[in-house]
């Protein structure tokens, strides 16, 4: 009697550790998500990517603990199509996203769509009020929870209280504006970092609304009647320092919640900013070099301790099959990104756009070492925009690039290298024909939005 009760002992144990395995297996396979983006983040005025200044002590601090991608690309220069590439995993010319208020088609598989149809429970937060209100427009019916924060603390603290109420997994989406143009951090991140170079720009306004500046300073930048350059870098750097102040706030209170080892956790940005380089000031709208097109990117897996660095090419592209990898999702078919789960090939094409008017001025292409800028020659009855925006390459309709051996991209070399100009030319040609397609439905804009669509420096 004695051994037929150890032996129901021990089954009945052991089908209590099978029920632990199977259910944190289930755990495991289906972690939350959480996606943190910080707007026109340039990644080498990061500290975690070896910039001089301490400007993210909070994320230098989290890459200890995940995956650093050295390369990555965005797809645009600016936020709706960079922002539907990420959700989309298509290029600008596919998911064919250029303005404030395109629609997108219903039938295209993205991050949201797919992880509330997978049981996921969706929240979006976050002071990004002109993006997150065209996905509030796109994505209404599929989001449980939704709110436009006033400022980066009260995000933060919305996240945090729709954690605290989630059971099932969640997919959570934070997005600051920070360190997006004007460059007004609170005190003390706006005294953090100041700087003064002796350097003087003129001061101007630009003929149309796009608040450009090619060789000055935009007029909606201007505090005091500062014309220093160097004291508006460090007013973004110090930006870069208050929101990283406040995600380290949120991913602090994540283990406090027991929430951080289990999650996936992205970091990321939608593009970059030009401070000067090549000649432009604190805009991003209008050219596709490094400056503009790099982001940072930063992966932890569920349960990962131990930091590490990659340096092959990625793209935000990558973040949506990434996330169906880690997830245990089925990828969509026309996702054109890759799993940065797996190995990553070295030379695989990047396409980039700058479509500030919704349709491309500056096309690009990367691939490898090799990054190929095309200039749109006519825009018709834009052409007055040319003239405004790239006075700096007057006739010029390519340029190349190896941006291994010239990050700052100061030496075109399509002369020297014309075997690789013609190569990736005609690449280039083929995507572009391919991308011919008729543009998307469009939501009206109203006064408000419109007005702060000028606020940021945007035309529409």
């Amino acid at each position: 009697m004695m051994k037929k009760k150890y032996i129901f002992l021990s089954v009945l144990l052991l089908f209590a550790l099978i029920l632990f395995v199977l259910k944190n297996k289930k755990e495991v396979s289906r972690p939350n998500i959480i996606l943190i983006m910080a707007d026109a983040l340039r990644p080498d005025h990061m500290s975690c990517y070896g910039y001089a200044r301490l400007t993210s002590p909070s994320l230098d601090v989290f890459a200890e603990s995940s995956t650093l991608y050295r390369s990555v690309f965005s797809s645009a220069s600016w936020t709706i199509p960079s922002g539907y590439s990420l959700l989309t995993s298509l290029t600008p010319a596919e998911h064919r996203m250029r303005s404030w208020g395109s629609v997108l088609d219903a039938r295209t598989p993205n991050i949201i769509s797919s992880l509330r149809k997978n049981g996921y429970s969706v929240g979006l937060f976050g002071d990004q009020d002109l993006f997150f209100k065209n996905i509030e427009q796109n994505f209404g019916d599929a989001l449980n929870s939704f709110h436009i924060s006033l400022d980066p603390p009260d995000a933060t603290k919305r996240a945090l209280q729709w954690v605290d109420s989630q059971k099932a997994p969640f997919f959570l989406w934070i997005y600051y504006l920070e360190p997006h143009r004007p460059y007004r951090p609170p005190a003390p991140y706006n005294r953090v970092f100041a700087a003064h170079s002796g350097t003087h720009l003129p001061i101007k306004k630009t003929e149309k609304s796009y608040e450009g500046g090619w060789g000055y300073l935009p007029e909606m930048l201007v505090e005091n009647n500062i014309d220093d350059p160097a004291y508006y870098v460090a007013q973004y750097d110090g930006a870069i320092r208050y929101v990283d102040n406040e995600i380290g706030k949120f991913l602090k209170a994540l283990k406090e919640k027991n929430q951080f080892d289990r999650s996936l956790i992205i970091f990321t940005s939608d593009h970059g900013e030009s401070l000067g380089e090549h000649g432009l000031y604190f805009n991003h709208l209008f050219t596709l070099f490094n400056e503009i097109v790099k982001v940072p990117l930063l992966i932890k897996e569920p349960w990962q301790k131990r930091g590490r660095i990659v340096r092959e090419n990625a793209g935000l592209m990558d973040v949506f099959p990434t996330i169906c990898d880690v997830v245990g999702l089925k990828k969509p078919e026309s996702l054109k990104g890759l799993s940065l789960a797996g190995a990553l090939p070295k030379d695989r094409p990047f396409m980039a756009s700058a479509a500030p008017l919704g349709r491309e001025w500056v096309v690009a292409l990367i691939k490898g070492d090799w990054k190929l800028i095309k200039y749109v020659d006519s825009l018709g009855e834009d052409t007055n925009y040319i003239k405004t925006f790239f006075p700096q390459y007057p006739g010029i309709l390519y340029q190349l690039f190896n941006i291994e051996k010239d990050p700052l991209e100061s030496e075109n070399l399509i002369e020297e290298r014309n075997d690789v100009f013609l190569r990736l030319r005609q690449y280039l040609s083929e995507e572009e024909v391919a991308g011919r397609e008729a543009e998307v439905g469009a939501f009206e804009l109203d006064e408000d939005f419109t007005k702060r669509l000028r606020s940021l420096g945007y035309g529409q």
